[in-house]
């Protein structure tokens, strides 16, 4: 994907809350040892009072899990113990886990419909001053895992990152609205139905992962937001038997070093 953009003109937290909800209920900034300091009609008392896309999944009983490092409290790269929603429900809670466990779910046969990774810390995350070898080396363990596994036919990978790095760019964001697009970023397909060879001009931004779950499961749009972003689903050849037969699908993130996977 050349034309793909972080969805906020700022840092790792709210672009991470546009990759499950569509929104950042106007937050713009990071938090610091999980404390927002910033309050709006849906952010206040260090707490998101808005929906997620974990809500639609759970209503529809789909599988899921969001694999980051410091799983238990509200940090950068993890802002679901900040959800009320999450808050109220210890079972909600146990699906937020420790990075590491990814690959031990891939291995036991346990890996749920839609997952998302996170760096495991800073020391894989590729921020400066940090060495990057040890982030890729992170990512490529994380996608050969499940290239090697019974879930790799029915897999998608999304790739991307939540910050641009700080580099020059000549692509102006387009601004959809208010709070976006912030930089461009890099954001790599990775799947058996990807199409081969080819450099994807689709627009699109984080939303756009949430278009592609809510297209696969036939889930409602969250907000305007979501609802008007590109679904990705051009950047795939699926068999015969439609979208539907890729049942399994897998995102990242900071790199958004996340991974989203849909089964």
């Amino acid at each position: 994907m050349d034309n793909f953009y972080t969805s906020v003109m700022g840092p790792s937290l709210p672009n991470h809350l546009y990759l499950i909800a569509a929104q950042s209920g106007g937050l713009t900034g990071d938090g610091s040892a999980g404390i927002l300091n910033f309050t709006s009609d849906t952010v206040y008392n260090n707490t998101f009072h808005f929906k997620c896309i974990m809500d639609e999944l759970d209503e529809a009983g789909v599988t899921w899990k969001y694999y980051a490092g410091g799983s238990g409290y509200l940090n950068n790269w993890n802002p679901l113990p900040g959800f009320a929603s999450f808050q109220a429900s210890p079972a909600r809670m146990a699906k937020v886990v420790e990075t590491e466990q990814f690959i031990a779910d891939v291995q036991k046969h346990a890996l749920p419909s839609v997952s998302w990774v996170m760096p495991s810390s800073d020391n894989t995350s590729e921020h400066p001053p940090h060495d990057i070898t040890l982030g890729e080396q992170n990512v490529m363990a994380l996608i050969d895992a499940v290239r090697s596994s019974e879930y790799w036919p029915s897999t998608a990978i999304f790739l991307t990152w939540d910050d641009w790095g700080g580099w020059y760019d000549h692509m102006a964001p387009p601004q959809v609205d208010g709070m976006g697009y912030g930089f461009r970023v890099p954001c790599l397909i990775v799947s058996p139905h990807a199409k081969h060879g080819v450099v994807d001009h689709t627009q699109a931004d984080f939303t756009s992962t949430l278009k592609f779950i809510e297209t696969v499961h036939s889930l409602q749009s969250l907000t305007t937001r979501d609802a008007s972003a590109a679904d990705l689903m051009e950047a795939f050849e699926f068999r015969p038997s439609g979208p539907a037969q890729a049942t399994g699908y897998l995102l990242p993130s900071e790199p958004l070093k996340g991974y989203f996977s849909v089964r």
